[in-house]
């Protein structure tokens, strides 16, 4: 606030480009998460023939890209809300909001498809779950 010389800090578009710098940042750090995990599941030569042995590695390397893609969501989605509650008329702020909210939705059903999709073009025989199940 004192650098800035604003109430709220950051403007609502400096913090919702805040939130999309994280997300690329949170799969990046997935990205490097599934690189680690495929190089241990490869030296302890484990394969998914194997069932449901666990890998030899620790649940905390998610961790790194879960509290990224909070926080990411955190400044996106207060950024989004804040951005459209004061710039908005006063007679369009509560549709704003909803539009704002409907659109997550369906994004996160559109990735839902995605994944039906790819699992079942991945799917290899009736024993064979999917690419990503």
């Amino acid at each position: 606030r004192k650098m800035t010389k604003r109430e709220t800090g950051i403007s609502n578009l400096q913090r919702i480009g805040i939130g999309l710098v994280l997300s690329i940042v949170a799969m990046g750090a997935a990205a490097l998460v599934e690189v680690k995990r495929k190089r241990v599941a490869n030296d302890v030569e484990m394969h998914s023939s194997m069932g449901g042995h666990p890998l030899p590695i620790t649940f905390l390397w998610i961790a790194i890209q879960y509290a990224l893609l909070g926080s990411a969501d955190l400044f996106t989605l207060a950024g989004t809300l804040e951005f459209f509650f004061t710039e908005a008329p006063s007679s369009m702020r509560s549709l704003a909001t909803s539009l704002s909210w409907a659109s997550l939705a369906v994004g996160y059903y559109l990735s839902s498809v995605i994944v039906a999709v790819v699992n079942g073009a991945s799917r290899r025989g009736p024993d064979h779950k999917g690419w990503l199940s």
